[in-house]
């Protein structure tokens, strides 16, 4: 038997200089990483061992407004924005769990492999674009007045939670029919 875990988590400040002259209105960023797999080889006799493998991945990304800053944007037409980032917060979760089965069996002049690789995947998102509004202003006078010409906000959940499965199934026979003549024979279904 045997087990690995890997962990890992980052965080930075991401930048965005096309649209964010002033600092202070980028975005913090946000990792981590984990990874476990647990792997048994067994023999059942001498001509046959089975391999299981199970693994966990994970990984996850945020993005939110840098600071805190919860306020909404404030574009200037030709001059400057600043504001949270209307691209912000940004949330994904990936999980992926993974059964892998393997049974090798050696049987006169064929060596027999067959084995599954099932997986199930959950992908959960948070895109909250423009949930808090852009003010756009024609010019600096209108931002002064508090005369937007534009104003957009998005409204409603913007969860997702994606679930999906991949199985595949294979049988396999190495086939040496005399010393100098060896037949690959297999099937795979995905």
């Amino acid at each position: 038997v045997s087990a690995r875990y890997l962990h890992s988590t980052a965080s930075f400040v991401a930048r965005f200089p096309a649209r964010n002259l002033l600092p202070g209105f980028d975005g913090d960023d946000f990792f981590t990483l984990r990874n476990a797999n647990v792997t048994d080889s067994y023999v059942v006799n001498s001509r046959t061992v089975n391999e299981l493998r199970l693994a966990y991945g994970h990984a996850s990304a945020l993005l939110l407004p840098q600071n805190g800053l919860s306020t909404s944007r404030f574009q200037i037409s030709g001059l400057v924005n600043f504001g949270a980032l209307e691209s912000t917060p940004t949330n994904r979760i990936f999980n992926v769990y993974q059964v892998n089965d393997l049974l090798s069996h050696v049987s006169g002049s064929h060596a027999l492999k067959m084995g599954a690789d099932i997986r199930k995947i959950q992908d959960d998102s948070l895109s909250a674009l423009n949930s808090r509004g852009v003010f756009t202003f024609a010019t600096l006078n209108g931002l002064l007045a508090g005369q937007p010409s534009n104003w957009t906000q998005r409204f409603g959940n913007t969860q997702r939670a994606f679930r999906t499965g991949l199985y595949g199934f294979f049988f396999q026979d190495d086939w040496k029919v005399t010393p100098t003549l060896s037949v690959n024979l297999g099937v795979r279904w995905d």
